[in-house]
């Protein structure tokens, strides 16, 4: 979704979820039960709490998709030191410059999925506009993924959208049952709830790393967690610490606090 929040606002009514689950279990006996994709089960339960149309949640979507692709491209193209006396210098342009020079190489796609995930991450870590998906500090791999997708994978649109609502239901299922803040679950957490959402995404678009359905359910994807851990989120702490400098102020513009975020979770039962 898609918001500004300003002093006084008073947040709109919520109406309540079609579909209600509490974990992965409920959430596949309602995929059993009534025959939905799980995509289709977040679609209808963002369009009976919000009220919003189709349509208008499709548009909310593509414009949450085109601002993480913005955060990986505005992210490749900058160099120097993050803002802040740590000095923390940006990694996401040697990385992605890297890869170029691997050409056959199998490491060259996740050189350049790391490239991506860096490239938000940073973003995040200067004061840009990211999205959290589903929080600041593990803004980078949610794009990174979307990135591939369209640009090394050519998977279309609405295949895009399909598997970001699915990965939502991971991002709620984690929520509500454990935590995503980095305060409470540690930077770990954050990009480990992340990772499990972009490998279950990937699972719907065939990706090469998370094919292993029985993995998939069990560990959500664990080689594509492990690959987006380890190269994005080891950095976690040095951005954050960026960010208590670089990125105090938030995303201000006039006065207004841009946000970007996941769909609006389903009040869980």
């Amino acid at each position: 979704m898609l918001f500004r929040s300003w002093k006084g606002w008073v947040a709109p009514e919520l109406g309540e979820p079609v579909h209600r689950y509490s974990n992965m279990t409920e959430l596949r006996a309602i995929v059993k039960e009534k025959g939905l994709n799980i995509y289709e089960i977040i679609l209808d339960n963002e369009m009976a709490i919000t009220g919003a149309s189709r349509p208008a949640i499709i548009h909310s979507l593509n414009e949450i998709i085109a601002h993480m692709e913005t955060s990986v491209r505005r992210g490749l193209d900058a160099e120097g030191a993050l803002p802040g006396p740590l000095k923390v210098q940006r990694k996401a342009r040697m990385l992605w410059q890297q890869a170029t020079r691997l050409h056959a190489s199998p490491d060259q796609f996740l050189t350049r999925l790391n490239a991506y995930a860096f490239a938000t991450a940073e973003e995040n870590a200067a004061g840009g506009v990211i999205v959290t998906a589903p929080t600041c500090g593990s803004a980078g791999v949610m794009p990174a993924l979307v990135y591939a997708l369209r640009h090394e994978l050519f998977i279309g649109d609405r295949a895009i959208r399909e598997a970001f609502l699915a990965a939502a239901a991971v991002g709620f299922i984690a929520k509500h049952n454990a935590s995503i803040a980095g305060a409470e679950v540690g930077c770990q957490g954050e990009i480990g709830v992340a990772s499990a959402m972009a490998a279950f995404r990937g699972r719907r678009q065939g990706l090469p790393f998370a094919r292993d359905r029985e993995r998939r359910r069990g560990r959500a994807g664990a080689p594509s967690r492990d690959h987006l851990r380890s190269r994005a989120g080891l950095r976690a702490d040095s951005l954050h610490r960026a960010q208590r400098h670089g990125r105090a102020q938030g995303v201000q513009r006039g006065g207004d606090h841009l946000r970007h975020g996941p769909l609006f979770p389903a009040r869980l039962s």
